[in-house]
Formats: structure tokens, sequence, C-alpha cells
């Protein structure tokens, strides 16, 4: 069973860590793994939050696409400032929105908290930046409840296609979470090694993350507190 945090408080209500992660966009990223049990758990929900700055307007995911289940976390895929998420269970069933009007726009360069969460009963996502809930559209919206275990890990930085790293994002990232609720959480990462090529996960899951890179360099180590307002915090 996965652990939630002591306190039991989403990323929205929780002060950053003293350090973040940030990627160039072209190709580094962070290799989740394949999470466990998270894929066949998802029936009880999706869950995701971070801290994200950013100044572009490229398209990009995060995620993870196998063969029929996958996730996708769209960066201004449908339009400039537009988040999406788009979820298929392994029947090819699929749950698929965006908040087309946003009323806050993430990649200003300022340091914005974005939480996204899915409900597959009902098949309503609610996405939430800076605390501010957004309008979600529907391209699909469908029952989900078919779960197999994830055969390709799940990446930030960049999406796994089947093994291969596409969709790379220039972004500085803190306090990623991933699980089926807020207290139930398969991946928590702080980004406050600092140096090195791992990234521990405290959520009690074990799933460390690895960075990850192509032939130019890793994602770099920063040292920057950030605050649940949004703000930037130098230490």
């Amino acid at each position: 069973m996965p652990r939630s945090l002591a306190s039991g408080r989403s990323l929205a209500t929780t002060r950053g860590s003293v350090a973040s992660l940030t990627f160039d966009g072209f190709q580094n990223y962070v290799s989740l793994g394949t999470m466990g049990n998270f894929g066949s758990n998802l029936g009880s929900g999706f869950y995701c939050s971070f801290q994200i700055k950013t100044t572009s307007t490229a398209s990009a995911s995060f995620g993870d696409v196998d063969a029929t289940q996958l996730i996708k976390i769209f960066f201004n895929n449908t339009g400039n400032h537009q988040l999406r998420l788009q979820i298929y269970d392994n029947a090819g069933n699929i749950l698929d929105g965006y908040n087309a009007t946003p009323t806050i726009n993430f990649n200003d360069g300022g340091t914005h908290t974005v939480v996204i969460t899915a409900n597959f009963s009902t098949q309503v996502i609610v996405m939430t930046i800076d605390g501010i809930a957004q309008t979600v559209s529907y391209n699909t919206q469908m029952a989900l409840s078919t779960w197999i275990n994830f055969a390709y890990a799940f990446y930030i930085g960049a999406r796994n296609s089947t093994g291969t790293a596409q969709q790379f994002y220039a972004c500085t990232l803190d306090n990623f979470q991933i699980g089926t609720s807020p207290t139930a959480l398969y991946g928590n990462y702080l980004f406050n090694e600092g140096s090195g090529t791992t990234t521990a996960d405290s959520s009690g899951q074990g799933n460390t993350g690895t960075l990850s890179k192509g032939a130019g360099a890793y994602p770099t180590w920063g040292h920057t507190r950030v605050a649940a307002s949004g703000r930037s915090l130098a230490t």
C-alpha cells in the first residue's frame, strides 16, 4: 500500500524544499521507473502536483506511453499556457481534458504550483494553478476501469513513448508528487540532493528517480526555496 505524507497535506499547502531541478528542453529528463503497482492501482484515481518555473511555450509532455495504457501531462499542447491530462486505461478507454481558457499563465517565468487530479468513475479532471481552479474542457470523457502495471518508466522533463524519450520541456521543477491521491503517493521528489544522478523518493515507495540525458548534459541541480505562494526565494 502507498504511504501518505506524515502531514497528509498536498503540495498546494506545503512549503517547498531548498533545491530544484532544471531541464534543458532538448535531451534530458528524470526516469521514475515503472513505479511498482502504481499502474494497476490507478482505479483509485490520479493525482499529480508540482512547482514549475518556465518561459517555454513549446508543446511538451511528461509521462509514460505503454502499448495500451498511458498517462500524459501536456504543456502548451492545445494552445499557449494550456495544461492537458490524457489517460488511457488498458482497455482503451480515454479521459482527456484541458484548461481551454487558462486564468493563470504558468509559463510567465514565475514559479507556479500546479495540481491535477482525475476521478475515473465520474470522468472528471480537476486542475488548479496557484490554488485557482481552471475550467476543464474534454476531448474524450469515458469511464476508466481496467488497469495493469506499467511496462515502461514514467518520465518527467520528457515523456516515455514505449522506450523512447520525446517532447522534452525546458523548465525548473520542485516538489514533484504523483500517486492516486494526495495521501496515497507513489512518488514524492524534493530534488534537494544538489549533486549526483539520482533523486530520492520520500513517499516510502522506493521509486528513486534517475537523471538521464542524451548527448548533452544531465538536468541541473539548483538551490532555490519555492514558497507555497509561488514565489522563488534565493538561499
